[in-house]
């Protein structure tokens, strides 16, 4: 069995230890075979002894073979065994990994997907704003253009007129007493008062004019 990747021994630790407490299938590995010892023979003839030996010799040497045999394929089996075992194991752990991941991933980009949909709808509402105080600000300029203007001294009323002459002073009303003072006349003549253009009906104090009259 050829594998793509080195393992060090250090990896296979536990797995060879596991798998060593663990049968082995026949199938996989032979039985040991085990050659029988022949039974010495009563015999005090040399030569039947000599072959014995030889006999016996060479069936510990058949074991000892099959024995070492045995022992490696064993040992090949674990090892085998151990890193399927790893591998497998190892498999598990990339699979979880990769899905542990693939979940972080998925969540990552549900929430950079949820970020994205709650800032596109603050922008959808700050254009909703924007487009509120648009239109009552055009509304609002529009109501000031369709107010009336006074610009001019011919479209006011007649009380404003009256307000604005009797704030400059211009509205002052007229006593009837004075109702003839549009006829200047010259009081030149009369001694004591200086000569100017006053109004008929004007009242001149009477202590001026007995002093013009005395004079």
């Amino acid at each position: 069995m050829s594998f793509c990747q080195p393992i060090s021994d250090e990896q296979l630790a536990l797995f060879l230890e596991a798998t060593k407490l663990v049968t082995i299938p026949e199938d996989k590995v032979p039985p040991l075979v085990v050659e029988p010892i022949p039974a010495p023979y009563a015999t005090q003839n040399e030569t039947i002894l000599t072959m014995y030996r030889a006999m016996v010799a060479e069936a510990n040497k058949t074991n000892a073979n099959n024995t070492k045999k045995y022992e490696e394929r064993k040992e090949l089996w674990y090892r085998e065994t151990a890193i399927v075992a790893y591998l497998d194991a190892k498999r598990k752990a990339d699979e979880e990994e990769a899905k542990r991941k693939a979940e972080e991933a998925a969540a990552k980009k549900a929430a950079e997907e949820e970020n994205k949909r709650a800032m596109d709808a603050n922008s959808e509402g700050e254009d909703e704003v924007d487009k509120d105080e648009t239109s009552k600000s055009k509304s609002k300029s529009k109501k000031t253009k369709s107010l009336p203007i006074v610009d001019s001294e011919s479209e006011e009323t007649e009380e404003v007129k009256a307000k604005r002459r009797k704030a400059k002073g211009k509205g002052k009303a007229i006593d009837p007493e004075y109702s003839r003072n549009t006829a200047p006349v010259n009081y030149g003549g009369c001694p004591g008062i200086p000569v100017r253009k006053i109004c008929e009906g004007c009242k001149i104090e009477e202590s001026l004019l007995r002093l013009s009259y005395a004079k």
